[in-house]
């Protein structure tokens, strides 16, 4: 609801209120059935699965670099 100083500026300012906007349609709607959604999961959890593994990965081999640096020190 508009107040009474929001009329009187439509007014003034000769503001005529427009049509409200079209409902704006919604994307269509896929079948999916139970075998995709178990699909979609199990390559999530490879895909989460392999992220983790690398990310160990890296951090193994920088571990390893910081020993064998110390070692390699030690002997000079």
């Amino acid at each position: 609801m508009l107040g009474f100083f929001a009329w009187g500026a439509i007014k003034f300012l000769g503001v005529r209120p427009t049509d409200p906007a079209p409902a704006r349609r919604g994307l269509a709607s896929l079948p999916v059935d139970q075998k995709t959604v178990v699909a979609l999961l199990v390559g999530g959890v490879v895909l989460t699965a392999l992220l983790a593994a690398v990310a160990v990965t890296a951090i193994s081999v920088a571990v390893a670099t910081v020993v064998l640096r110390s070692l390699l020190r030690e002997r000079r």
